[in-house]
C-alpha cells in the first residue's frame, strides 16, 4: 500500500508520520509524489494571531473524508509546539473518522514514556479527575489507559528524586553487548559471541578503563551511585574468572554505602551455572533477571532461545536457594505461534516460582531484528483484540496475586499499540527501572551500546550520549567517550 502526503508546510510530516503508520502499519509513505497511490492525505495549516486553522482530507479507493478544525492559540505556549500538537490532534481525528474507529487507546501518544506526563501533571497539583480530563482533551487517551498510567505513577512516585538528590545520586548501566545466539525478535545491541579469547578481553579492558575514569570523577564531585544495572546482551556470557574480575572492579570503584541495588540480567538460562550465581551473590548482586519469555517449548525453538523449560526451572530454583532478594522474569505476548491460552499457561507456570518481579512485554517488530527482516511489519490487525484481551487477563491475574504495576514503557511498532509493564510484589520495586523510565536521575551508560542521560536538576531536562553498539567501535572510541562524559558530569552536577 502506498500513501502520498501533500502537506503545507512540508515539516508537518515530522509531526504526523507515526500516526499514519499507526493507522496503516504496512504502508509506504511518500511526500509530494504524484505517482499512482492507494491513499492520498492532504493537510494544510494556516496560522493567524489568534487561531491555528487546519484543514485536510483522506482520499482512498473507496472513501473520501474531509475535516476542518480551528484551535485557539495559547499565549503561554510556543507557537511551534502548539502547531505540532494541534496537527497531531487533527490528524488523529481525521484518520479515526476515515477508518470509522479509534486508532489507539493511547490517542496521539506514541512516545516511550507516557508516565512522565502524569508526573508533570501531579507536580502541578492536578487531581486524578483533572488528569483524566487533561489526558483525554489534550492527547485523546482513553480512561482505562489513563487509569493504568495513574496507577503506575502513584506507585512509583515516592521513588522519584528531588532536585537536591538528583545532584547527589546517579545510577550506572553497564552493557555487555554479547549473546550466545540472536533471538528472533531482538534488536538490542548484541554481537553473537564467536571467539571468547579474541573478543572479550579487549572489550573488558576498555570497559574497566571507562569505569575507572568515571569513578575518579564521581568521587571528586562527591556523587554516589544509587543503582547499578548490568545488561546487554547477556552479562552472564562471561566466564567465571572474568565475571569475578569485573564485579570486583565495580565493587571497588562504584559501590558505596549509598548503593541500594545491583541488578544483573541473567536472562539466558543457557549461560547460567550454579557457581556463577554464587559469584553474583558474593559480590553484592541482590536482583537478577531470569527470562523464559514463554513456557511453550516449540516457541522457544522458533525464537532462537537456546534453553528449554527444564533449564529455566533449574536456574530459578538455584537462584531462590542461594537467596537473591529479587528475581525478575520477562514474558512476551504476541508470538505468532501462541494464543491466549498459551500466554496464560506461561504466566501460571511462572507464578509457581513466586518471583518478586514479572515484566510483561508486548511483542514489537523492531528495526534490526530477524523478525523485521523476515516478516516486516506484518499485518497484525486481526490479532489486536486477542492481544488486548490477553494483556487485560494477565493484568487481572497478576493483580489478584498481589503484584503491583510499578513501571511502564512503550515501543514503536508494538503489536496492538499496547505497552510493556513491570509488576512487583510490594516492597520489591526495581529502583533502576523507575529511574531510567521517569528520567529524573542521571544515568551513566558504560560499555557497548549503553546510553547516558545527564539530567539537569533544576528542570529535569536532559542531554544524552550514546556508546557505539558495535564492540569494536566502542573499543576504538572509549577515550573520547570518557572525555565527553567527564565534561558533562562536571557541568550538570
Amino acid at each position: 500500500m502506498n500513501i502520498f502526503c501533500f502537506l503545507n508546510p512540508s515539516k508537518l510530516y515530522n509531526y504526523i508520520h507515526d500516526l499514519l503508520r499507526l493507522a496503516y502499519p504496512n504502508a509506504t509513505i511518500y511526500i509530494d509524489n504524484t505517482n499512482q497511490s492507494d491513499i492520498i492525505v492532504t493537510i494544510k495549516v494556516i496560522s493567524t494571531d489568534e487561531l491555528i486553522i487546519i484543514e485536510g482530507g483522506i482520499d482512498s479507493l473507496d472513501k473520501k473524508t474531509n475535516l476542518r478544525k480551528e484551535f485557539n492559540i495559547k499565549v503561554s505556549d510556543q507557537a511551534s509546539n502548539q502547531i505540532r500538537k494541534f496537527t497531531r490532534l487533527f490528524t488523529y481525528e481525521l484518520l479515526s473518522k476515515h477508518l470509522n474507529k479509534e486508532l489507539s487507546s493511547y490517542g496521539i501518544l506514541t512516545g516511550i514514556r507516557p508516565i512522565k506526563i502524569i508526573h508533570r501533571l501531579l507536580d502541578k497539583g492536578y487531581t486524578k479527575n483533572e488528569i483524566r480530563n487533561e489526558m483525554n482533551s489534550e492527547y485523546r487517551v482513553k480512561k482505562e489507559k489513563t487509569d493504568l498510567l495513574l496507577t503506575v505513577a502513584l506507585n512509583n512516585r515516592e521513588y522519584l528524586l528531588s532536585s537536591d538528590d538528583t545532584r547527589r545520586y546517579i545510577s550506572v548501566y553497564i552493557g555487555i553487548p554479547y549473546c550466545p545466539s540472536r533471538c528472533y525478535y531482538c534488536s538490542f545491541p548484541g554481537a553473537v559471541l564467536k571467539n571468547y579469547e579474541t573478543d572479550i578481553p579487549p572489550f573488558l579492558s576498555s570497559l574497566v578503563k571507562e569505569i575507572q575514569a568515571i569513578s575518579n570523577v564521581i568521587k571528586e564531585k562527591n556523587i554516589a551511585v544509587q543503582n547499578i544495572y548490568l545488561g546487554g546482551g547477556t552479562p552472564t556470557i562471561l566466564n567465571e574468572e572474568d565475571m569475578v574480575s569485573l564485579l570486583k572492579t565495580i565493587k571497588d570503584k562504584l559501590v558505596s554505602k549509598a548503593t541500594t541495588e545491583i541488578t544483573v540480567e541473567a536472562g539466558r538460562p543457557d549461560t547460567i551455572s550454579l557457581n556463577k550465581l554464587k559469584i553474583l551473590k558474593e559480590y553484592g548482586v541482590e536482583r537478577i533477571c531470569i527470562n523464559p519469555q514463554t513456557m511453550k517449548a516449540d516457541t522457544l525453538k522458533i525464537i532462537g532461545r537456546n534453553h528449554d523449560i527444564s533449564q529455566f526451572k533449574k536456574v530459578i530454583e538455584w537462584a531462590k536457594k542461594i537467596g537473591f532478594k529479587q528475581i525478575n522474569t520477562d514474558l512476551i505476548v504476541g508470538f505468532e505461534q501462541e494464543n491466549i491460552d498459551d500466554n496464560i499457561l506461561t504466566l501460571h507456570k511462572v507464578l509457581e516460582f513466586e518471583p518478586e518481579n514479572i515484566t510483561v512485554h508486548t511483542l514489537a517488530t523492531k528495526k534490526g531484528s530477524l523478525l523485521m527482516e523476515k516478516e516486516g511489519k506484518r499485518n497484525v490487525l486481526d490479532k489486536v483484540d486477542i492481544i488486548k484481551k490477553t494483556i487485560d487477563k494477565i493484568n487481572s491475574i497478576l493483580i489478584k496475586n498481589r503484584y503491583e504495576p510499578y513501571y511502564l514503557y512503550r515501543q514503536k511498532f508494538m503489536y496492538a499499540n499496547m505497552e510493556n509493564v513491570g509488576y512487583s510484589l510490594s516492597g520489591n520495586y526495581c529502583n533502576y527501572n523507575i529511574q531510567v523510565m521517569e528520567e529524573r536521575q542521571t544515568i551513566l551508560g558504560l560499555g557497548g551500546g549503553a546510553s547516558s542521560k545527564f539530567i539537569n536538576p533544576d528542570d529535569f531536562t536532559l542531554v544524552s550520549i550514546y556508546n557505539p553498539k558495535n564492540p569494536n567501535a566502542y573499543i576504538k572510541s572509549v577515550e573520547e567517550l570518557i572525555r565527553r562524559k567527564v565534561d558533562k558530569l562536571m557541568t550538570v552536577n
